[in-house]
């Protein structure tokens, strides 16, 4: 579980999390002042198992959202120590989705 970091910067960043869900589907959604989370499950078929991936989006400095994303699970077969590449593989897709919504927004998309 190594999950990717980003900052987003932008005006009206308050919909991400809407943006992100219509993207995502079926999503647990857990919404503070400051905090989203966002938790998905995924089946990988190569590994014949569910993937859990969390997306937090936090919100402390306006006009600024720090995104971490976080896969775990997907672990299967002889050796459960290996997840095969789903782990990376989905939070490089969540991320690349990032990326897309923030370029039709406008908002700067920083990985880090």
């Amino acid at each position: 579980m190594l999950g990717v970091r980003i900052t987003i910067d932008g005006d009206d960043l308050t919909t991400l999390p809407d943006l992100l869900l219509g993207e995502l589907g079926n999503c647990y959604v857990y919404t503070s002042s400051e905090v989203t989370l966002l938790f998905n499950e995924h089946y990988f078929l190569r590994t014949d198992s569910q993937l859990m991936t969390v997306v937090v989006l936090n919100f402390a400095t306006p006009g600024k959202c720090e995104v971490e994303i976080v896969s775990g699970g997907g672990k299967a077969g002889l050796l459960p120590s290996l997840d095969w590449g789903a782990e990376r593989s989905r939070d490089g897709k969540v991320a690349d989705t990032l990326r897309s919504i923030c370029a039709d927004q406008g908002w700067l998309f920083q990985p880090h």
